[in-house]
């Protein structure tokens, strides 16, 4: 049965409100999470991948952002070099990826 770390969980939610303190425009744009871990697991396992505790912790505590990463703002779709994805735009870009490899 899947579940996700809250040790990890704790720590999102620390993040979320660092930049919330800073005034990083990215939390506002950010998607509400998958709402069960097992959602996560399904997803990960039609693709193949293992659903690690960690990660099921990410995409719970938020799933890309609002919209998708191309709607908004520039400033409001990345935080540094980081760009809140999906689990379905992860994916996707994962396949692209690898198609390109082939």
């Amino acid at each position: 049965m899947p579940s996700s770390d809250p040790e990890t969980t704790a720590r999102l939610v620390e993040l979320e409100q660092s930049l919330r303190r800073a005034g990083a425009p990215v939390v506002d744009a950010l998607a509400p999470g998958v709402r069960f871990p097992e959602d996560v697991e399904r997803t990960l396992g039609t693709a193949g991948l293992a659903a690690p505790a960690g990660l099921v912790s990410w995409f719970m505590w938020h799933d890309g952002l609002r919209g998708g990463v191309l709607a908004g703002p520039s400033h409001t779709r990345s935080f540094l070099f980081w760009t809140p994805l999906s689990l379905q735009e992860a994916l996707d870009d994962r396949r692209s990826r690898d198609l390109g490899h082939e």
